[in-house]
């Protein structure tokens, strides 16, 4: 029979005997616990037994001693679910849940995951795929401590949330994925192929396909020159890209001539269709790259603003809207991602505050509640 309840709080103790958990009255009485009998802590691959020892206190506290929280790479103190289960005739309290986000880059967004995932009593880090050690089934994974990054060993993940874009090789992400999965973690955000594919897919969808940009394969400069016949300007991008590295914006500029910008910091240049024909052409040599219809955005400041929708789906498998940011182009800049462009458009400056239809806030205990049905544990 599992006892499943939660937070709880875990944090450790030098003062406290090696081999003694100690624990609160309310977690014992919660969990069906019982003073003196042995049992043992779980927490992703690491195990720590002992003998458990209940102290008075109402809250749920689950106090260990100096070896053990290096068994089970904790980082405490933390807030964690908790469940009761047994292994043989030994009592084992399960912590968790661990989520590893599978990225390269320390950025907002990733800040953002780690705090709702703090909030929400899960234990979430980033790593790539070098951080894996396999022997010890251990993840040397990234933290926020004192608001700097640090890295530390880390509870083998229950979950893996797959950000891998732009960190390694593909074949490698996949079979450290497969691998993972292999062992038992759950990975979700798999490879949603390249842009061009991702086009494709939204164009096969008649409500969605009328809302997108004009999108080619880049073939040659013709199909640049076909395409600014159309627009007044357009995007050359990499199929495969990332971070908004490599962008080109090529705009009309008067009779055989055009006007070129890059994301890497080449400022808008008048030159001939020939200039813009050869540098056009030296991407062509390094993989597949896309042709697309500029879109006139929306200006904050002078510059070019977008909205971008983060969406995840809950354990239940539905569309959750998690987080809507307005992203403003630095001075200058041709693109607005979180990389490129500016820091977040202050919300009620653009748009009061803006929310997506049908979003509402949830209260403290509602959030809870519904991260602890969606979770693994």
């Amino acid at each position: 029979m599992t006892v499943s309840l939660g937070p709880v709080w875990v944090v450790a103790s030098p003062r406290l005997p090696k081999g003694q958990l100690l624990i609160s009255t309310g977690l014992a009485c919660a969990l069906q616990l019982q003073h003196g009998t042995s049992g043992a802590v779980r927490l992703g691959a690491g195990t720590a037994s002992g003998v458990l020892r209940v102290f008075p206190g109402r809250g749920f506290v689950l106090c260990l001693w100096p070896a053990a929280v290096n068994a089970l790479h904790v980082p405490v103190p933390v807030r964690l679910w908790a469940r009761k289960g047994t292994a043989g005739a030994q009592t084992v309290i399960e912590l968790g849940p661990v989520v590893g986000i599978l990225a390269g880059q320390y950025h907002g967004t990733y800040r953002l995951f780690l705090e709702m995932a703090r909030r929400r009593a899960t234990l979430a880090y980033l790593f790539t795929p070098a951080d894996v050690l396999w022997d010890g089934r251990v993840v040397l994974g990234r933290l926020r401590k004192r608001g700097r990054w640090v890295r530390r060993p880390c509870p083998f993940p229950h979950v893996v949330f797959d950000r891998s874009i732009g960190i390694g090789r593909h074949d490698e992400v996949k079979e450290l994925l497969s691998r993972m999965s292999a062992d038992g973690c759950a990975v979700f955000n798999g490879d949603l192929g390249d842009k061009w594919s991702m086009h494709q897919h939204l164009a096969s969808w008649p409500e969605l396909s009328s809302h997108l940009p004009e999108t080619a394969l880049l073939e040659s400069w013709d199909t640049v020159r076909a395409m600014l016949s159309r627009w007044c300007a357009v995007y050359v991008k990499p199929a495969a890209g990332f971070m908004g590295l490599g962008i080109l914006r090529i705009e009309r500029a008067g009779q055989g001539f055009v006007r070129l910008a890059s994301s890497t910091g080449l400022a808008g240049r008048r030159v001939s269709e020939a200039v813009a024909a050869g540098i056009v052409g030296e991407r062509l040599a390094n993989g597949k790259w896309l042709v697309q219809q500029a879109l006139d955005l929306v200006r904050v400041s002078g510059s070019p603003c977008d909205v971008r929708v983060l969406a995840l789906k809950d354990g239940c498998g539905r569309w959750r809207i998690a987080s809507v940011i307005a992203r403003r182009a630095g001075a200058g800049k041709i693109v607005s991602n979180l990389h490129r462009g500016d820091p977040l458009c202050p919300g009620g400056s653009w748009h009061g505050g803006f929310r997506a239809p049908g979003a509402r806030r949830r209260s403290r205990s509602t959030s809870g509640g519904w991260w602890r049905r969606s979770c693994p544990l």
